[in-house]
């Protein structure tokens, strides 16, 4: 599934606060993980990332309406850099993250991410997050 970019889920963004997610997270499991909580929240993934660089890639080839994307990806951008690019792409982006540094989260608000979230993640969390995207 990472690295892969093949879509997990079908459908797309059919109203009622339904969304095209693309995961950014180098951890397999985790990345499934999300897959299914974005499942269960009714948001359909469009394609999972393991790296910044493939982050860009799928996003420009699904044009996803949102990205939950890891802060600690493997690479030459982290998830905070990330998010920025995705942002001027017109793709808003929600954090997931271990920690919560005030450096982190300045860098976060610098990149105008949507949320940011701590692991370990909830559903009522993740659902908290998604409708900021609503939101906006």
């Amino acid at each position: 599934m990472s690295g892969g970019g093949n879509p997990i889920g079908a459908g797309g963004a059919a109203g009622g606060g339904q969304h095209r997610v693309l995961i950014v997270e180098d951890e397999h499991l985790v990345a499934m993980s999300l897959s299914f909580m974005m499942e269960d929240l009714d948001h359909s993934v469009c394609a999972v990332a393991p790296s910044g660089a493939a982050a860009i890639e799928e996003a420009t080839r699904h044009r996803p309406d949102l990205a939950l994307i890891d802060v600690g990806l493997r690479g030459g951008m982290d998830g905070i850099e990330t998010a920025g690019v995705l942002r001027s792409m017109g793709i808003p982006a929600i954090i997931l993250s271990g920690e919560a540094s005030p450096e982190a989260l300045e860098r976060a608000s610098r990149a105008a991410v949507l949320d940011y979230v701590e692991k370990p993640y909830t559903l009522d969390r993740l659902r908290t997050a998604l409708a900021k995207v609503n939101a906006q």
